[in-house]
């Protein structure tokens, strides 16, 4: 089933990670006013739908990835309060910056998924994104991404609580569960 995914900033990494979603029939959006002439580019190779503003992105979207530089994850987190979907962080951050992500992303009302990426974006391009599992083998299931399709769960509460923790991986093999 295709989904409606935006991608906050893609960069060389989520560039590779929002064209392997389009090559698998999703609609990836981004909001590309203000960005680079670098970044436009990308976005342009890759398929994107440039819908020009956060606020657009945010609205038509029901899926957000942030894949960013670690020192930023904290603002993207604060420039997306208020969006209502599934948000994916799936930048290099501490579990501290992650519980902190977590709780502005879902103070506005966004389910929240706590993400990472194994792999180059060069393994992306030429492979494909084959899975999002979970990070840890204790953790609970959260999500799947199998042949570049996304599904997620409800974020179950722990004791204590702790947010959702998964893995994308490039360039390997989906496992049939």
């Amino acid at each position: 089933m295709s989904k409606t995914i935006g991608v906050i900033h893609p960069g060389e990494m989520g560039a590779g990670v929002a064209g392997a979603l389009v090559s698998s029939g999703n609609t990836v959006m981004w909001a590309g006013e203000g960005r680079s002439e670098d970044t436009k580019r990308r976005a342009k190779e890759v398929g994107l739908v440039d819908v020009s503003n956060l606020a657009t992105l945010l609205e038509r979207c029901e899926i957000i990835l942030s894949i960013c530089p670690p020192h930023a994850a904290l603002d993207v987190a604060r420039e997306v309060s208020g969006f209502k979907g599934v948000y994916v962080d799936a930048n290099a951050i501490s579990p501290t910056h992650a519980s902190e992500v977590a709780s502005i992303v879902e103070g506005g009302g966004a389910s929240y998924v706590d993400g990472g990426i194994i792999g180059a974006p060069h393994q992306l391009s030429r492979r494909g994104l084959s899975s999002l599992e979970p990070a840890r083998p204790t953790s609970r299931r959260c999500g799947a991404v199998r042949g570049s399709r996304l599904r997620c769960s409800k974020r179950r509460a722990l004791s204590p609580p702790r947010p959702r923790r998964c893995v994308m991986r490039a360039g390997t093999r989906a496992r049939s569960r």
